[in-house]
């Protein structure tokens, strides 16, 4: 059975997200339907506005929430796919996430590109000197990256950079927010700080927003780096016990090249599955640090229409967050198909 070209695999596996994709969207609907929260209550409530019966009705009208639930969600798609999220119930204009999104994509892609490259090396290493203290030391690290709450690890590193290393002079590393209070933000292309000081020559603001990240993308990322250590630990144990490893190292091959060539190249696929779950994972986790450490981005966000009863708030943020979690995972997939092309067999 001949394997179907690449493109034909991520046309097929695009195909195949739309799915998971309404799926979410009708699920997070009637949950959110099922909470007995009058929508055009909340909305009037949080916009200060007198909530007569009149305004009560008209909102009622146009958001057609006394149609049934089917055409509720219906105009609700109908609006989504022509790109709009509805009213905002925090501030009070068109639900516009966008604006939010560098902020957390910044934190998130740090907090993964720390996790990843450390957490792979820390599972290679573990493998390699199995049973040493460098293997236990290693799995000690993992179970404790896995048992401990996000929100935990950010409010205890908060407490133990201000309280300590602040009063011995070290406080080094900002607290708080994306960059130092006394600094303007650079001229916004990308929305990232790192990158728009960059392309502004701004070599002070690059370092400050740096500086920001760090307490943040730590505490984002250590859970990740512990899921990736283990499973590259793992596949590496496996990897590592069969025939054509021993005989490339009967064959005198380097055992960095038999590391890296051969054992760790066959065992990365169950590293690249736990790498499109850590996304996903991150983005749950990232409504705790922004809060810790005062980063507005989605996650806070999140937080205040949650506080607000923003119905069409949440429903925009589930879906932004769907949509990177299936890219992810799509992004994951074609890696597979690429290294494997057996992964392309008979259209799976």
């Amino acid at each position: 059975m001949s394997a179907m070209k690449l493109w034909e695999y991520v046309v097929r596996r695009l195909i195949a997200l739309i799915p998971v994709i309404i799926g979410v969207t009708v699920i997070a609907f009637v949950l959110w339907k099922a909470i007995p929260i009058d929508p055009a209550v909340a909305y009037l409530g949080a916009k200060g506005a007198q909530k007569s019966p009149e305004n009560i009705a008209a909102l009622h009208a146009a958001w057609h929430l006394d149609d049934p639930l089917p055409a509720q969600y219906l105009w609700y798609m109908g609006n989504l796919v022509r790109g709009d999220l509805g009213p905002s119930f925090v501030n009070k204009d068109p639900v516009n996430i966008a604006r939010f999104l560098p902020a957390t994509l910044e934190l998130t892609f740090y907090a993964i590109l720390f996790a990843l490259p450390v957490g792979i090396y820390l599972g290679i290493l573990s493998a390699m000197k199995r049973n040493s203290w460098v293997d236990q030391l290693a799995r000690v690290l993992a179970i404790v990256g896995v048992a401990v709450p996000i929100y935990w690890l950010g409010i205890m590193l908060k407490i133990f950079f201000h309280e300590n290393l602040a009063v011995l002079g070290l406080n080094v590393l900002p607290l708080d927010g994306r960059l130092d209070p006394t600094l303007t933000p650079p001229p916004t292309v990308t929305g990232w700080y790192t990158i728009d000081s960059i392309l502004a020559l701004n070599l002070t603001t690059f370092v400050s927003a740096v500086l920001h990240l760090i307490l943040p993308a730590f505490t984002l990322g250590f859970a990740q780096l512990a899921l990736i250590l283990r499973m590259t630990r793992s596949g590496m144990l496996e990897v590592l016990g069969q025939d054509y490893v021993r005989t490339a190292r009967a064959k005198g091959v380097p055992e960095r090249e038999v590391v890296f060539k051969h054992a760790f190249r066959n065992a990365m696929n169950a590293t690249l599955t736990v790498s499109g779950l850590t996304v996903g994972t991150a983005l749950a986790g990232d409504v705790y640090v922004e809060s810790i450490y005062g980063i507005f981005g989605i996650g806070q966000y999140f937080l205040q229409s949650a506080l607000a009863d923003g119905f069409f708030d949440i429903l925009g943020y589930l879906f932004i967050v769907t949509i990177f979690y299936v890219t992810a995972n799509l992004v994951i997939d074609v890696l597979y198909a690429a290294v494997d092309p057996q992964v392309r067999l008979g259209g799976s």
